[in-house]
């Protein structure tokens, strides 16, 4: 400008780029360090952080509770605002956002045995999605307990009248389901299996009718000897053992 010439402007621009991407990172522990019982407790934890060069806002966080495909039991870990230092609802770059998460192992994981694989996804309208996974590993260990008892008749083995009663209790006393159970009763003739035989099964004893021995259940069986002439000509003790 100038007092004999009308005045003239001109301008620069400078175009600003703006990056915004996600970062999550998810890990999962165990409360007593083995998913093995239904008392363990897993902790998933989070971390977001803006690997881009502008504040992202309208961040969601999901979880999908190790059911991918299936959204009804999708959850949203707890936001700790801590990591927010300057309250502003925005990921600003430097921000460290935490998040977490406690699920109980249930009877259900046990008996399937399969890992634990949890993914979750960040995400927000400003931003391509991320996710990260957390696999926790499921520890089966899968043990029977057989018991077995006699009783006879009359109270005494001493004639041919007299029947022999055996009860048998079948007991899980590992953290899974057991299937193809097989009880066997040697006879009292160890060595010779022509003569075992299967005791009769209560089916009561399997509560949900699935054909395994779940944890907690109590599966009996029976089954009825005679005393013979040749057990009281012998007048050894009658040893039957049975097998699971």
């Amino acid at each position: 400008d100038s007092p004999q010439t009308p005045a003239d402007t001109d301008d620069a621009t400078v175009e600003i780029v703006q990056t915004k991407t996600l970062n999550v990172e998810k890990s999962a522990t165990v409360s007593d360090g083995v998913a093995d019982e239904t008392s363990d407790v897993i902790t998933y934890s989070y971390t977001l952080t803006n690997t881009g060069n502008a504040a992202i806002s309208g961040i969601v966080l999901t979880d999908d509770n190790g059911t991918p495909g299936n959204t009804s039991d999708d959850f949203a870990p707890t936001f700790n605002p801590a990591g927010d230092a300057d309250s502003d609802g925005a990921l600003d770059v430097g921000e460290i956002w935490t998040y977490s998460a406690t699920r109980s192992v249930t009877q259900a994981m046990l008996d399937a045995g399969t890992d634990i694989v949890n993914i979750v996804t960040a995400d927000s309208p400003e931003t391509p999605s991320d996710t990260d996974d957390a696999t926790v590993e499921i520890v089966q260990s899968k043990t029977l307990n057989v018991e077995k008892s006699a009783t006879v008749s009359d109270g005494a083995a001493h004639e041919t009248s007299d029947v022999i009663t055996y009860s048998y209790t079948l007991t899980n006393t590992g953290n899974a389901a057991i299937s193809g159970i097989v009880l066997t009763d040697d006879n009292g003739t160890p060595g010779n299996t022509s003569d075992d035989f299967a005791p009769t099964f209560n089916p009561a004893g399997d509560a949900d009718s699935d054909g395994a021995l779940d944890v907690g259940e109590i599966w009996t069986y029976s089954a009825t000897r005679s005393v013979t002439q040749a057990m009281l000509d012998a007048g050894t003790d009658i040893v039957n053992i049975v097998t699971a």
